[in-house]
């Protein structure tokens, strides 16, 4: 019985967070830019990934050098598991305890502990370390996996105010240029998020598929 009571509670979670999401992409801002960040013109032609990811560097004021410096050195190795898990025992525990509903709906319907271990995986991964993200789960769709979920820069934001402090939590495991490394790149990828779902809406609304 009491594990019938716990798999009702979850479905009632799930059901009240797809309720919610649908809400939160109705009511979703229009993703403007921070403020100092000019609007481009973008190609039309242009690979569908490579104007997610202008616009994703536009959103985030980030240059790509700086977004993509972790590919320069292999942090995953030079870090290793125990500070990837570490990091993401802090992070996770600090959504968790959000209490604003924007945000912590997101998180209703997840496990904690699978939420805790795919981070670990895809960043470990990410970062030059071993595939356990690809073994375990496949090759990383960020897009599509987070395609149910609203994601708007205040989404965004909050996401790395929570990564950015646990981050800054690590003082011995890992070294302040490799904070800032790690902290342009996750940055660039939540707006990467922010960006496909933005282009998705607005080729949706002319009634041309952006995304397959």
């Amino acid at each position: 019985d009491d594990l019938s009571d716990d798999e009702e509670s979850k479905s009632a979670k799930s059901e009240a967070f797809s309720e919610k999401s649908e809400e939160q992409i109705v009511a979703a801002d229009d993703g403007e830019l921070p403020d100092g960040i000019v609007e481009e013109e973008e190609d039309p032609n242009m690979d569908p990934v490579e104007r997610i990811t202008k616009r994703a560097l536009r959103m985030c004021d980030l240059t790509y050098d700086r977004a993509f410096a972790i590919d320069n050195c292999n942090l995953g190795r030079k870090l290793g598991e125990y500070a990837m898990a570490r990091l993401f025992e802090i992070f996770v525990d600090r959504v968790f305890k959000d209490t604003d509903e924007w945000f912590s709906y997101i998180f209703a319907p997840v496990n904690r502990e699978d939420l805790c271990q795919n981070l670990v995986d895809y960043l470990l991964q990410r970062l030059g370390g071993e595939p356990y993200y690809s073994k375990n789960r496949g090759v990383p769709a960020l897009v599509l996996a987070h395609m149910h979920i609203a994601l708007t820069p205040q989404v965004a934001e909050r996401w790395m105010d929570h990564f950015e402090e646990a981050l800054y939590d690590m003082h011995e495991e890992i070294t302040e240029g490799d904070k800032d490394m790690i902290k342009d790149h996750m940055r660039f990828q939540a707006y990467f998020l922010v960006a496909a779902q933005l282009l998705q809406k607005e080729h949706s609304a002319k009634g041309v598929q952006f995304l397959d």
